[in-house]
């Protein structure tokens, strides 16, 4: 008879090293494959590049951990959860594929492991706040990287229970606050990002030499230092669901999807979008000013944050919406016509100025959805939507295998690399295929597509 854990985090340990549950398997392969999709299109990026070679000059592998956590999560095209505002699989996905070597492992190994880093990664969070946090100006991900690696990759290298729990609590303690503001062109949060994630690998590499530390860190005490509570804790052994995680269509914050959604719907009614007069955002208040800061142009980060320059790509230039680098050729006096007539405003009540039925209480669904609301007026004429989710979430509909080839090529993935998502997609049902798939994929990362910095 095995013993109760005495503390949560020997609880989440036991989670950590369970088997992956069968009905999830689908989920995960669909997540992995879609990260996929992010890192294969982060090398179109300068960005990806740069810090792949700063790598290069200092002797470290130019596929390590850090640089590949830090692609993938830098292409805003990667999952995310919105609950907990964790886009976890930057972190899961690229610690497990860090580690994975030679045709020794398989999808069941790898489904084990990416499972743990899920359900860890996401308790936690949510733990800690989770989406909430960021109204705090703080960066879910970011803080819980480090942790999300350390568990992914300690049940990859097979590690007994004391030293999954030693790397659990090492990585705990090594929990970070904010990174500051994005400054400059080439933002440093990428760099930070994945330097949080390669810490877990460290973390593993001590519990495996047999390092300890202190298995009741995470404690209520623990958490109301960083500004959690008592009703917090709960989080960490409510169940969790892969299901539940939101792929992204469009190279886009995630603050942003609802309001694209909504104006697309209001497109299809066959708008004239040369005579729009006026577009009102309404969204929940915790992220009103974070889609309406900066201009576009700023940066790339600036223009996949911009909800004004994505609601003119929306309605002018939609097959904009999945250029990743955020390079266009195209005639931009239109577009910031268009961005000049909308209006962002903080949605503070439960019903917005609305006669549409599901407007009711709209707001209060954040964070387990991230709505937004729009109103276009022409030839003096209200036009309004509301999208509690957006394409990608699971009430939205079907996400699968179909939809992730769709995004590969959208994102301008060439053949051979659709044919290396393809073969991701198809490991789930051929257990040794997959270490081929991930061998193809290293070698796709290392030489396809440079970018000349």
């Amino acid at each position: 008879m095995t013993s109760k854990p005495n503390t949560p985090l020997e609880f989440l340990a036991e989670v950590a090293l369970a088997r992956a549950d069968a009905s999830e398997k689908e989920s995960v392969v669909l997540h992995l494959a879609d990260t996929v999709v992010a890192a294969l299109a982060s090398q179109q990026l300068v960005e990806s590049q740069k810090i792949r070679s700063s790598l290069e000059k200092t002797q470290v592998p130019s596929l390590d951990l850090l640089s590949l956590s830090a692609s993938i999560r830098m292409t805003e095209v990667d999952d995310i959860d919105r609950s907990s505002g964790v886009t976890v699989s930057s972190i899961v996905v690229a610690a497990a594929l860090s580690c994975f070597e030679g045709q020794s492992f398989t999808f069941s190994n790898l489904s084990d492991a990416l499972s743990a880093g899920y359900h860890c990664t996401l308790r936690l969070a949510r733990a800690m706040g989770g989406a909430t946090l960021m109204g705090q100006g703080l960066w879910p991900s970011y803080l819980v990287a480090t942790w999300g690696s350390a568990v992914t990759i300690g049940r990859m290298k097979g590690l007994n229970p004391i030293q999954m729990k030693n790397a659990m609590a090492l990585a705990l303690a090594q929990t970070p606050r904010g990174v500051g503001k994005s400054q400059g062109h080439w933002p440093g949060r990428w760099f930070l990002f994945g330097q949080a994630v390669e810490r877990g690998q460290r973390c593993v590499q001590a519990a495996q030499m047999g390092i300890e530390a202190d298995h009741g860190l995470l404690s209520l005490e623990w958490l109301q230092g960083i500004g959690g509570d008592s009703a917090r804790m709960e989080a960490l052994q409510e169940r969790t669901r892969i299901s539940d995680i939101s792929f992204k269509p469009y190279c886009a914050a995630k603050q942003t999807l609802s309001c694209i959604g909504a104006l697309q719907t209001l497109l299809q009614q066959g708008l004239d979008t040369t005579a729009i007069e006026r577009v009102e955002v309404r969204v929940p208040v915790a992220y009103a000013s974070m889609i309406d800061r900066e201009p576009y142009h700023v940066s790339r980060l600036a223009s996949m944050v911009s909800v004004k320059w994505q609601l003119a790509l929306a309605a002018l230039h939609p097959s904009g919406l999945s250029n990743v680098t955020r390079q266009f050729t195209l005639e931009t006096s239109g577009l910031e016509r268009l961005m000049s007539k909308v209006e962002v405003l903080p949605q503070l009540v439960s019903k917005p100025d609305s006669n549409l039925d599901s407007a009711t209480d709209w707001v209060s669904d954040y964070p387990a959805q991230w709505p937004g609301a729009v109103k276009v007026v022409v030839g003096g004429k209200e036009f309004e939507a509301i999208a509690h989710c957006s394409d990608g979430d699971p009430e939205h509909g079907l996400w699968g295998p179909a939809q992730i080839v769709d995004k590969a090529r959208r994102l301008g993935l060439d053949a051979s690399q659709i044919e290396l998502v393809q073969g991701f997609l198809d490991s789930m049902h051929d257990e040794h295929r997959i270490g081929q798939s991930v061998e193809q994929l290293k070698i796709h990362l290392a030489s396809n597509h440079r970018v000349h910095l």
